[in-house]
């Protein structure tokens, strides 16, 4: 043990003083620093951990180890010497080849050692730390590349600014941070207080956001800045990969194999590995979630409470509010979950921590009304009670999180799919599991689901629905175990192949998954542009609800039911492949298609429409977004256009706008290939909207466009347009 630590210790020194004095790095190339400076300093502590986790686990590093490794040097070597050797790459394509290439190397190498364990894998510490030390050089490797690739954002910057201070002036006072503009130690830009952030009597500026994850943070960043706090984020990743390993072993022990698998599929898969550096608190509530769930296990199987158990389950249970208030309802889920399963003297032990949560939570709500002035902080119980609105609110949050074409878990990760048959097979085999994670999830959920940002706001996917990662973990084993039966086997090849192209398109251009509260996507609007069409109505999204969302809801639930059913599909030895290449073939030819499928929706914002003059409203960048209606905004002399598959002679036109100025005139003129069809007044109305136009005849091949007439007075934001084509027979 002292040797791994020594080569670790030795190997972390050499990682830094490449960081430090590289020719490619930023301090010694500060102007222009190379793309690749950070990962080509990891690779030491990369490797050393990749040797560690074999040594850990006890066994042999698997063959062609060496030359995977030496393959990774190599490329990275190579790309840092290129300007030495003459070599030169056009544009920036280069440097995402180049780390491709590494990751994939890294992944190759780390599945490679994964699967040396399989027939033997420990379940001892030293077999979990290994396992921990394996996904952590993979979260390491990753993380100069991602974070250099795109600044902090959303809540991240405060969150860092609120360690630096904490490390360095050791208080919470931002005044000072702000003015000396300490955020540009860790992104290019200076940064100011959030709106609803407390302001002391002398002056003194707070954060809203809870001090639980920036103290964890502050000595690592204090050691070596955003870097060391990015270094304890993988860290807490690595541990929660982990744990939510261990806690399988214990509900699953007689599926060691399956166990591994689903623990594999987590630690490398996203959105962990979207995660892994990204400094949001759902990271250390996932770890403190699995904690304590794993502690209610243990203490169930023994009916007792070691000492163990008892530490667990007390500090995961405080400090799920410490992090965020929200969190006190997981807490209260794991309480109620463990008085379920317990008796006697050791149910009383449990009222006990209850006792003790009430009162942490008492005194964050108490330190919340004296710094803040609300026990809520900028929220109120009537703000709160303003989320619950109709049923149908409540599905939104938990669909988008999952079924969401920009947001959800499944548009990035489609692997996570098996957790839903994992679910079915478990409800009628055992319901205990399923009712426990009820029990812990649902009330988090009711609070989430009616509220407009449940999509996480400038964040990678499945921010909000991070915290729920160990328990899809846990679901995920049952239906692994039937990976004997050829639909199964065959359904998870296909989604961990889809999973592993998605996952590496989101490591090499990490700035494609902080999609936008207009529910679009980048991939989604690059096909957009490429075919010029409506690309995103084929695809789900709860920011924008379409057909889309029944149909593959439909799917999912379908295939769902038919990895679980309890009597499989009886096909060739190639008909499921067959089929699978099919479906593959129409995902890929969707795209396509699109720009023959008759349209029956213009939505304005979208990018395959024209537009001369106008612009986007409200702004990609308005804060809570989602709670507006998108619209293009023309003022007088404006048009946007759209190009038309005509299905009729006639078209009717249904326009939903939004006047301005209420009182005063304005006109709409629709336009064939620039030419006037017809002019509509719109009535003094205040709000959005809805106007039934005339039919208008179509000139075949025209484009439709609309058009505020020049005479017209103040500006008017168009929402979407409804069309219906008719024949003249049906008027």
């Amino acid at each position: 043990m002292r040797t791994t630590w020594s080569i670790l210790v030795a190997a972390a020194a050499a990682s830094l003083a490449l960081h430090l004095w590289s020719p490619l790095s930023e301090q010694a190339q500060p102007a222009q620093p190379d793309p690749l400076a950070g990962t080509v300093a990891i690779v030491p502590l990369v490797a050393a951990l990749l040797w560690a986790a074999s040594r850990l686990s006890n066994l042999p590093m698997p063959g062609h180890s060496g030359t995977r490794l030496g393959a990774a040097v190599a490329l990275v070597a190579l790309a840092s010497t290129r300007a030495n050797l003459g070599l030169r790459w056009e544009g920036a394509l280069g440097a995402p080849i180049v780390v491709a290439g590494f990751f994939i190397l890294l992944f190759w190498q780390a599945a490679a050692q994964i699967s040396a364990t399989t027939g033997s894998r420990s379940k001892t510490a030293g077999g979990y730390a290994g396992f921990a030390a394996l996904v952590l050089a993979v979260y390491v490797g990753i993380a100069p590349w991602s974070i250099g690739q795109r600044p902090p954002d959303g809540d991240e910057p405060w969150y860092l600014l609120l360690t630096h201070s904490l490390a360095y002036d050791f208080d919470t006072d931002l005044s000072n941070n702000y003015r000396d503009g300490d955020s540009l130690g860790f992104m290019p830009r200076r940064i100011g207080p959030q709106p609803g952030d407390p302001v002391g009597p002398d002056g003194e500026q707070y954060s809203r956001h809870n001090m639980a994850l920036p103290l964890a943070l502050a000595p690592a960043y204090r050691l070596a800045g955003k870097a060391g706090a990015v270094a304890m984020i993988a860290l807490f990743t690595a541990l929660l990969a982990t744990w939510q390993m261990a806690a399988a072993d214990r509900l699953f022990p007689e599926r060691p194999r399956e166990v591994l698998l689903a623990g594999t599929a987590a630690a490398l898969a996203s959105p962990l590995l979207l995660y892994s550096h990204q400094v949001w608190v759902e990271m250390p509530a996932a770890l403190a979630l699995i904690v304590g769930f794993d502690s209610v296990l243990g203490i169930r199987e023994s009916q007792s409470v070691r000492l163990r158990d008892g530490i667990k389950l007390t500090v995961a249970a405080v400090m799920l509010p410490l992090l965020k208030l929200r969190f006190l309802l997981l807490a209260a889920g794991l309480l109620v979950v463990a008085l379920r399963h317990t008796r006697g003297s050791v149910r009383t032990w449990v009222a006990r921590v209850g006792l003790a949560l009430l009162a942490a939570t008492a005194a964050i709500l108490v330190f919340n009304h004296v710094l803040f002035g609300s026990a809520l902080k900028h929220h109120s119980v009537g703000s709160l009670i303003s989320y619950w609105t109709s049923p149908v609110s409540y599905l939104k949050g938990p669909l988008g999180l999952t079924f969401d074409g920009a947001f959800g878990l499944l548009g990035i990760a489609p692997l996570w799919l098996l957790p839903l048959a994992g679910l079915v097979l478990l409800r009628r085999q055992s319901r205990t599991l399923v009712v426990d994670i009820a029990i812990v999830s649902l009330p988090y959920l009711l609070l989430l689901g009616p509220r407009s940002e449940w999509y996480g706001g400038w964040s990678p996917p499945f921010r909000y629905g991070l915290v729920f990662l160990p328990f899809l973990v846990l679901l995920m084993v049952p239906i692994l175990a039937r990976l004997d039966l050829r639909p199964v086997r065959e359904a998870a090849t296909f989604l961990a192949a889809a999973t592993i192209c998605l996952g590496l398109v989101a490591l090499v251009l990490p700035g494609w998954t902080y999609n936008f509260g207009d529910g679009r996507s980048y991939l989604l609007d690059a096909l957009t542009l490429d075919f010029g069409s409506d690309v995103s109505r084929l695809f789900p999204s709860w920011v924008r609800p379409r057909t889309a969302n029944l149909v593959w809801l439909a799917i999912a639930a379908i295939g769902a039911s038919l990895l679980a059913g309890r009597r499989q599909v009886r096909a060739g030895p190639n008909a499921i492949a067959f089929g699978f290449a099919a479906f593959l073939l129409a995902m890929a030819l969707l795209p396509a298609a699109s720009a023959g499928l008759p349209q029956k929706t213009l939505e304005f914002e979208d990018l395959y429409l024209t537009a001369t003059g106008g612009q986007l409203y409200p702004p990609r960048w308005t804060a809570g977004r989602v709670i507006y209606r998108g619209s293009w905004q023309l003022s007088p002399g404006d048009q946007i256009s759209s190009p038309l598959r005509p299905r009729g002679a006639y078209l009717r036109l249904t326009l939903e706008y939004q006047k301005l100025a209420p009182r005063t005139r304005a006109e709409i003129e629709v336009l064939g290939d620039g030419v006037v069809l017809e002019t509509v007044a719109l009535p003094p109305a205040s709000g959005w909207n809805r106007l039934l136009l005339d039919p208008i005849r179509w000139p075949a091949g025209s484009k439709l466009g609309f058009r505020l007439a020049a005479s017209s007075e103040g500006a008017v934001r168009l929402d979407r347009a409804q069309l219906r084509w008719t024949t003249e027979e049906d008027l």
